[in-house]
């Protein structure tokens, strides 16, 4: 018993130090302030336009809504849009003219706001 306790509190570390690698830092107001447009990028509109002051409205059904997502996976996407791994006619032009700093701080941003995405009932149907 005693064996297996220590087992499982060695893979639970294991397992912590994981995630806290992949967690992604940035600054949530300069995030802010990129996304409203209050900072500007050269060739980077202000991420509002399409997805909404808080990232969870947008303009036409293909722009996703950010609010909640995983900040990981932003900047998993954002870097493919860049490296042209993902393509996108809009977003290709976009993440090629931020930094990975600027990538960072938005998506800690959106990752910090209160977002829909766990009510899957929204999108899957049967």
């Amino acid at each position: 018993m005693r064996k297996t306790a220590s087992i499982v509190l060695v893979s639970l570390a294991a397992g912590a130090c994981a995630v806290q690698a992949a967690n992604v830092t940035g600054d949530a107001e300069r995030g802010r302030r990129i996304h409203l447009g209050e900072e500007q990028i050269p060739g980077v509109a202000a991420c509002s336009t399409c997805h909404g002051a808080d990232g969870n409205a947008t303009q036409a059904p293909t722009f996703p809504r950010l609010a909640g997502q995983y900040p990981e996976y932003l900047v998993y996407a954002l870097e493919s849009y860049r490296d042209g791994s993902r393509k996108n006619a809009v977003m290709m032009p976009i993440a090629s003219a931020l930094s990975g700093e600027d990538l960072r701080d938005l998506a800690v941003f959106y990752g910090a706001q209160k977002g829909d995405l766990a009510n899957l009932s929204q999108v899957i149907t049967d």
